[in-house]
């Protein structure tokens, strides 16, 4: 199971990692397309609150089909393209930062890929002031409005590679000190933290689908057939 935002449902947590240190962030989302004529719709946001809103944002923009990350200082912004053609299917995807470092890597990959697509983002300096977590939504409520989210993890870490790889072959909780882990299965938990902060914050409703994510370990080796032969 998965829960899906229809344009009502997005989840918040203000339990945030130092925005200048050591974070990571990652989660399974099924992007679908954007309603023609709806407003910019976030998937996953690390943001301040307040003024213009910086931070860390996935999103598409008025009924596109181009799936994006950047990061924003308040007046500049600097891009990435996940994909041009969504919908793709179940991605997974993560951003984390190294403390004192003004870059923030985005990666994401399909259930099927081996490894990771990555990209860095950076403006020059470090985001500051950043204060909430959201999923399905953002602090200027540009609300999802048609993906899905499974096995959404923060740690105040710098997960390595290894790590990300094997939290993407996986629903359940990683490794290490989970400032958050929602599974994500169904609307009614859906803002259970089993990690060390609280429970998040809840609006609206998500719809609960049957079709989850399937880790890259299950569906990526190809088939070996074995055949015995008498000589």
């Amino acid at each position: 199971m998965a829960v899906q935002s229809t344009g009502t449902a997005n989840l918040n947590s203000t339990t945030v990692p130092t925005p200048t240190g050591d974070w990571t962030y990652c989660c399974f989302v099924n992007v679908g397309l954007a309603p023609t004529g709806a407003p910019t719709q976030n998937q996953l946001a690390f943001v301040s609150s307040a003024g213009a809103q910086p931070g860390c944002y996935m999103n598409r923009d008025q009924g596109t089909t181009t799936w994006t990350a950047y990061i924003w200082d308040g007046s500049n912004a600097d891009v990435t393209t996940i994909s041009s053609s969504v919908p793709i299917g179940w991605t997974f995807v993560y951003v984390r930062h190294a403390a004192g470092s003004a870059n923030y890597e985005i990666g994401w990959k399909s259930p099927i890929d081996s490894g990771f697509t990555t990209d860095t983002l950076t403006l020059g300096a470090q985001l500051t002031g950043l204060t909430t977590l959201w999923i399905a939504s953002d602090s200027a409520t540009e609300q999802e409005t048609n993906a899905s989210f499974r096995s959404y993890t923060c740690q105040a870490a710098y997960m390595s590679d290894a790590a990300l790889l094997t939290v993407s072959q996986s629903l359940s909780a990683p490794a290490g000190a989970n400032l958050h882990f929602l599974a994500l299965v169904d609307d009614a938990t859906a803002a259970t933290n089993t990690g060390t902060a609280a429970n998040w914050t809840k609006a609206g409703t998500f719809t609960n689908v049957a079709d989850p994510p399937v880790g890259s370990s299950t569906v990526s080796l190809p088939k070996t057939l074995a055949f015995a032969h008498n000589f």
